[in-house]
């Protein structure tokens, strides 16, 4: 099978804490990744002056700000597959490691960055790590950046970076959850790096560690848990935890800065 994508997976460990037990229960699942080279990228690794916004986030220990510039030097400079530490494996990577660059939903009108893959080189990251060069924290909060080159548009974080750089430079892509193959890119549907599906599985988990934090949440999942808890116990090889999940991203969905662009790309 024809590869452009090499082997290797990249992640960040920075801070310099001992990783937590979820965490290397996550990891823990990439050993299924046998003929893989894994690469863990940190402050003695990775030199943290290289870029003004990464010196920023790491003195203000904004830990995974300082990973969406790492994880795209890193592809750029060596090609493979970046994973969150909050990812587990369900299969290996093998027979889509003919695509120049691969990336996938985190929700219907939004693209992950907690799975990417990429050739050596790719122009695409190339250009991702040049807008790097343009971003500018709002505040010493570190809640919500901009970029020179998207002038009077906050974002939060770069699920929104991605996303409003593929609507700005591919007419064709759509906000709608669905495979799709650009001009050197393939993108995936949400349950194939990032959500779980309801039945069977795909070739990973985000379990979104750092996405959802607060008692709120945590009210609002043990809500959803009740509801279904009853219905689904009569229901065979039916993923639990994947249907929560799916309640939660619907509900969370028209929130999103760019639902806008999901309704008009699904009419």
């Amino acid at each position: 099978m024809n590869t452009n994508i090499p082997k290797i997976i990249h992640y960040c460990w920075f801070g310099g804490k001992e990783k937590p037990d979820h965490i290397k229960k996550y990891m823990k699942t990439w050993d299924g990744l046998k003929d893989y080279k894994i690469v863990e990228w940190n402050e003695k690794t990775f030199d943290i002056e290289n870029n003004k916004f990464v010196k920023d986030a790491y003195e203000g220990r904004k830990w995974a700000f300082v990973s969406d510039y790492v994880r795209l030097k890193a592809l750029y400079e060596h090609g493979g597959i970046y994973l969150d530490t909050d990812v587990e494996l369900n299969k290996n990577f093998n027979d889509i490691l003919s695509n120049d660059m691969f990336l996938g939903f985190i929700y219907d009108c939004s693209i992950g960055t907690a799975v990417i893959g990429a050739k050596p080189k790719h122009p695409l990251i190339k250009e991702l790590l040049d807008i790097y060069e343009e971003i500018t924290f709002c505040d010493n909060s570190y809640i919500g950046f901009t970029v020179k080159r998207f002038p009077n548009v906050k974002l939060i974080n770069n699920n929104d970076l991605f996303t409003l750089f593929l609507l700005n430079k591919y007419k064709e892509f759509k906000l709608n959850n669905k495979y799709q193959e650009l001009d050197g890119l393939t993108i995936y549907p949400k349950n194939y790096f990032e959500v779980q599906p309801i039945f069977g599985s795909k070739y990973t988990v985000h379990w979104c560690e750092g996405s959802w934090t607060g008692k709120e949440n945590g009210k609002e999942v043990k809500k959803y848990k009740k509801l279904i808890k009853s219905f689904l116990a009569s229901i065979p090889f039916v993923h639990f935890n994947a249907v929560v999940t799916h309640l939660q991203h619907r509900k969370k969905l028209s929130k999103l800065p760019f639902y806008k662009y999901y309704v008009e790309h699904n009419k």
